[in-house]
């Protein structure tokens, strides 16, 4: 289900052209179209893709790298997945699909010929960041900044601060928390990490 648009809508004239099977929940269908074996029947369609996106995450060893924070993720993941792609087969985030819904669909592209993975992780509430890091199952992680740009989601900056940290709490440790040292909010993350610490900034 989208803002807009609810795909339950599409689901007859799907079934009709011959889809193999459709996720759907039941409470959008008529009973006619819910008794068509291709339906496979699921309380919300969100956890659905969520759930089978980190389930088929898990067929693969693919190291990924997780970048988050409130400004500058798509820029990062930009230039990162550019330079690996010069020695590596990469998948990165398209865009900005860097949400519950953005996230597994990048997931469910992976394949065997796969190297490294480079993906954004956003969050909208709180968490989310540890949600998306449990799926993603990152071994990296960037952190690029903490600013106001989340406010009207999480009322206050420490608050965005305990979210964008989650990512650097969850880094195993054999990675890396790659962090801003010039944003003192981030900076004061490499406390909370198993993982090894790799700072950048300007000043």
């Amino acid at each position: 289900m989208g803002d807009r648009v609810n795909g339950h809508q599409f689901v007859e004239q799907v079934l009709r052209r011959g889809a193999a099977a459709v996720v759907a929940n039941p409470k959008y269908l008529q009973a006619r179209i819910l008794s068509h074996p291709a339906v496979v029947k699921v309380k919300t369609t969100e956890q659905a893709l969520f759930d089978l996106a980190k389930f088929y995450r898990q067929k693969f060893k693919v190291p990924c790298i997780g970048i988050t924070g409130t400004t500058g993720k798509t820029t990062t993941k930009e230039i990162l997945g550019t330079l690996l792609k010069e020695k590596y087969v990469v998948l990165k985030t398209e865009g900005n699909f860097n949400t519950e819904i953005g996230c597994p669909l990048t997931l469910m592209k992976l394949s065997k010929g796969h190297q490294v993975g480079v993906l954004e992780l956003g969050a909208h509430k709180k968490g989310d960041i540890t949600l998306l890091t449990e799926l993603v199952a990152p071994q990296h992680g960037i952190v690029t900044n903490i600013g106001h740009g989340h406010l009207r989601y999480f009322k206050t900056l420490q608050n965005i601060t305990d979210e964008k940290a989650e990512l650097v709490k969850y880094l195993p440790p054999g990675g890396f928390a790659i962090l801003n040292y010039d944003d003192a909010r981030v900076r004061m993350m490499a406390k909370k990490s198993r993982a090894g610490v790799v700072s950048f900034g300007i000043r």
